[in-house]
């Protein structure tokens, strides 16, 4: 096998082009906790915290977004920056009408700071279980309203028959 000069000169341009080319850096993600269960009372607000991590080598962007329920689960900041090995602390806040059980998913995208063209950004998805039921002072209410029907109930039914 014959290496000519041209064959070495493109060899060693080839070699010079990678060493030079700037190497992509990782963005990376770590969340604790890992996944969120829950109970909440209907009407009553709950914040539970979630820490958000860069343990990548370089800043990037973070989004966090509920995949549904938007309305009743609310991310305070849901959009924010974080340096090398730099960490945030958000709010998961959590507000229900109604009773019922959920299941949805908290989505954390991280999209590098220094994009030149298409990039892939990681993203991380936590499961949230929820349980919302009735708190016990809306349980007392209840039984109170309740007895005060019978108590008025039975007042009438005893007011109409001394009435005959």
């Amino acid at each position: 096998m014959r290496i000519t000069k041209f064959g070495l000169i493109l060899f060693c341009l080839l070699i010079s082009f990678f060493s030079v080319v700037d190497n992509a850096g990782a963005v990376s993600i770590g969340i604790k906790p890992k996944e969120i269960k829950t109970s909440v009372s209907i009407c009553e607000q709950k914040t539970i915290e979630v820490l958000i991590k860069n343990t990548g080598q370089e800043p990037a962007m973070y989004k966090v977004f509920t995949d549904s329920y938007t309305d009743n689960i609310k991310i305070k900041p849901d959009i924010f920056k974080l340096e090398s090995r730099e960490e945030k602390v958000l709010k998961v806040i959590f507000k229900f009408r109604l009773p019922g059980k959920v299941d949805t998913n908290l989505s954390v995208i991280a999209r590098p700071l220094d994009i030149n063209g298409v990039a892939a950004s990681p993203g991380v998805k936590i499961p949230v279980n929820i349980n919302i039921g009735f708190s016990r002072v809306m349980f007392f209410l209840a039984f109170a309203l309740l007895l005060l029907v019978i108590c008025l109930i039975t007042f009438f039914v005893l007011r109409l028959r001394k009435n005959k």
